[in-house]
């Protein structure tokens, strides 16, 4: 499974064999610290790519699991797994009913263990959390700002830096914002490779998602590292 995982991570775009190792080390924390419903839903993510969980695909998972098993005794095997699972009328499992019922069926020491992705050795791990990081950094996981002290952003504001951005290495930034370079890339895709509209919606996710946190002085700090000092009087 971990050889599957890792075949999941974004690829460089000049050596597709190539994880970024920016990116990597993005995931390696998320999976450091994430709970453990997090992990079960990026593992309902990663099963059907968001959609819902069918018994055929546990049939699937099953024969891999089992292989001794004829594949008679599987469908009948997949049926009862996605009941216990807590299916719905349609015999499909959604996300909260996944995460639900994985939890409900497995130990959580056990689940803990299951989940555990090593594939870092914690003892590297450890080492990479005691290294020291700008206390202001977006970037720092670890950051302590006290971001009430700073003003939320507003929509006009993410419009001029998108315009402005958009004539520039916008990518940098969205990259200094915790995306990757495939969120970028779908995103430019769904956009229609319209690079003001993509940076702007990327820029609204972002806010969304870091709500309180989403400060001008964060998105300053961002806009520096980037090397977008000239768009920091926006924020002003």
């Amino acid at each position: 499974m971990k050889k599957d995982f890792l075949q999941h991570f974004p690829r460089s775009k000049s050596d597709h064999d190539a994880i970024p190792f920016g990116h990597f080390i993005m995931v390696m924390f998320w999976l450091d610290g994430a709970s453990l419903d997090a992990k079960l839903a990026g593992v309902f993510l990663y099963l059907n790519n968001g959609g819902p969980i069918t018994a055929p695909m546990i049939a699937v998972l099953l024969r891999y699991l089992y292989t001794d098993v004829k594949d008679s005794e599987i469908k009948p095997l997949s049926i009862q797994c996605m009941k216990q699972l807590g299916s719905n009328e349609n015999g499909e499992l959604n996300q909260k009913q996944f995460v639900e019922g994985v939890k409900r069926l497995i130990p959580r020491d056990e689940l803990e263990e299951i989940l555990g992705f090593n594939i870092v050795p914690a003892k590297l791990l450890d080492e990479v959390n005691r290294l020291p990081s700008p206390e202001l950094s977006v970037t720092n996981p670890r950051s302590k700002l006290n971001f009430q002290d700073y003003d939320l952003i507003s929509n006009d504001e993410l419009q001029k830096i998108s315009l402005r951005a958009s004539r520039k290495n916008w990518p940098k930034l969205a990259y200094k914002l915790g995306f990757l370079e495939y969120d970028v890339e779908a995103y430019q895709e769904l956009k229609n490779y319209d690079s003001e509209a993509t940076i702007y919606a990327l820029l609204q996710i972002w806010r969304e998602e870091e709500g309180d946190t989403a400060t001008k002085q964060r998105l300053r700090e961002a806009l520096s590292e980037s090397g977008l000092d000239e768009l920091i009087p926006i924020l002003n």
